[in-house]
């Protein structure tokens, strides 16, 4: 088993909060240092609501949601939440991983 699915195996998110739920997130948490773009990461269009503490990134031409930026900087500041249904290539299918569902909108 590689690396990156050790990670989410132990790390995958389902959050009932209102735009994770809406927008079908399921995240993973990386240090932003271990993240490697392959391209679009500099196109990307980002949204924030309420206290505006997170900075949901998706694609301006698609619409996918694709990750989350905290933007503040006591708040997991040196990781990203990455939308683990916008990954390729993963060695196990995302239905036989582990999934922790949290209540995000009580957060």
């Amino acid at each position: 088993m590689s690396k990156a699915v050790r990670v989410l195996t132990n790390s995958l998110i389902n959050s009932k909060g209102s735009i994770c739920h809406a927008n079908g997130y399921l995240m993973v948490y990386p240090l932003e240092t271990n993240i490697n773009w392959i391209s679009g990461k500099d196109n990307m269009t980002s949204y924030s609501f309420g206290p505006e503490r997170i900075a949901h990134s998706f694609c301006p031409t698609c619409g996918t949601s694709v990750s989350g930026k905290s933007t503040d900087p006591n708040f997991f500041a040196d990781n990203r939440a990455v939308n683990v249904r916008t990954l390729r290539n993963l060695d196990v299918p995302i239905d036989q991983l582990k999934i922790r569902k949290v209540n995000g909108r009580a957060s």
